[in-house]
């Protein structure tokens, strides 16, 4: 926001802002399973600890 009186920066800089917090959701969206599978299998090893 420093640079507003070149405009002609403002499209890409927010473009760059945009796609970068795009791909941060898409990683996300794929490590989710990931995450998901993980506690299970720690819940499941608790609950034979607890057995």
């Amino acid at each position: 926001m420093g640079h507003l009186s070149e405009p002609e920066t403002f499209g890409p800089n927010l473009a760059v802002c945009f796609l970068s917090g795009f791909y941060a959701v898409i990683i996300e969206f794929f490590l989710l399973p990931l995450k998901l599978n993980a506690e299970r299998k720690m819940n499941e090893e608790m609950d034979m600890e607890d057995e």
